[in-house]
């Protein structure tokens, strides 16, 4: 279902807001990539990318 089929006061809420730092990161290789564009393998050695917050540490204080 489509955020735009909900009723519109409730549609601000559907999708959270993100407060980190998100990146892709390549399980093989490790290097980042930005999240703008969407990807599923690594450009590089095409291992899998795993969506990582750069900022993750934060969440422990």
């Amino acid at each position: 279902m489509k955020p735009e089929n909900f009723p519109k006061d409730i549609q601000p809420r559907l999708i959270p807001d993100t407060k980190g730092e998100l990146i892709y990161r390549c399980l093989g290789c490790g290097l980042e990539y930005g999240i703008e564009k969407l990807l599923y393998t690594c450009p590089k050695c095409g291992q899998v990318l795993l969506i990582y917050d750069k900022l993750f540490d934060r969440l422990k204080e």
